[in-house]
């Protein structure tokens, strides 16, 4: 029987590397497995070291509340737990201030709305790129096969910048379309309970490629009792228009289905530009290219 397991887990691999070389995808391991990103989520995850990854690659970690919420009456949910907030390039990092989002109904709330023990949150999103393909990871807690408010959202990727997000990624299994298929001419589910935190679900669209994905509980802990997934994508630029300037973090956005978190927000303060462009000098162009998406 270990003969058999070890045969058909080696038989996996072999097939998540062809579809990776197939792609020209190849410089992350897709299998859900951080370590290739400098990774180990088994460590303390109210340690800022927990969560920071390889040099050059983007990130922003919102792990539970902004413990900046806390005790504000103002801001429905601010009293339950809060986490590390952070966001930078590699090592380089500041605190990610991430402001509270209105409720359809008109009040302020701290995301994840609605989860005080964090069902529902999504904690983190890493970003990278070469020259065919752009890498993205997303730490978050709902399971890929979750139904309703329990669905995990769409990755949804505005290339060009104009505010329109022009291509997705099926991340779900029981939303419709195929997982892990990338999609264009896109209609996009409205949001449940926060408006601006939209787009969240793909509900059609045409099929315009395919990702190598991952999506899995097996390389991170469970938080406040509840199991945490990776989300694990490489995504071949030619299924995107193939963009001829580098890509943004902040061309990607992913909401959950509910719309009650989303991830990436683009908040870098110009106070830590300077320390983030001696840390990658395409920081520049992410400056200046989320500044124009404004």
């Amino acid at each position: 029987m270990k003969k058999i397991k070890y045969v058909l887990a080696l038989f996996v691999g072999l097939i998540m590397v062809m579809s990776a070389s197939a792609n020209n995808c190849g410089k992350y391991r897709i299998d859900g497995n951080l370590s290739d990103w400098g990774l180990n989520l088994n460590q303390d995850w109210s340690e800022n070291s927990t969560w920071l990854p390889n040099p050059g690659v983007y990130f922003q970690v919102e792990d539970n509340h902004n413990p900046r919420h806390a005790n504000d009456s103002t801001i429905v949910g601010s009293t339950t737990p809060s986490g590390v907030h952070i966001q930078g390039v590699g090592g380089s990092y500041s605190f990610y201030d991430e402001k509270p989002v209105y409720h359809r109904d008109g009040y302020k709330v701290s995301e994840p709305y609605g989860s005080p023990d964090e069902k529902y949150d999504i904690e983190a999103i890493y970003f990278d790129q070469d020259t065919k393909c752009i890498y993205v990871a997303v730490v978050m807690g709902l399971k890929p096969d979750g139904e309703g408010d329990s669905a995990p959202g769409d990755l949804a990727l505005d290339i060009d910048g104009d505010g329109n997000y022009e291509y997705g990624v099926k991340l779900g299994t029981k939303t419709g379309l195929v997982q892990f298929a990338i999609y264009k001419d896109i209609i996009w589910a409205p949001p449940k309970y926060i408006p601006e935190n939209a787009p969240t679900v793909i509900l059609s669209g045409t099929e315009n490629g395919t990702a190598t994905g991952a999506y899995t509980s097996s390389y991170v802990p469970q938080d406040n009792g509840y199991n945490n997934y990776v989300v694990e994508l490489a995504i071949p630029k030619s299924s995107i228009g193939n963009p001829q300037t580098p890509v943004s973090i902040y061309d990607l956005h992913l909401s959950e289905s509910c719309s009650n978190e989303h991830i990436p927000t683009p908040e870098f303060p110009i106070a830590i530009s300077i320390a983030l462009l001696l840390a990658s000098p395409a920081f520049a162009y992410l400056i200046i290219k989320k500044r124009r998406k404004e």
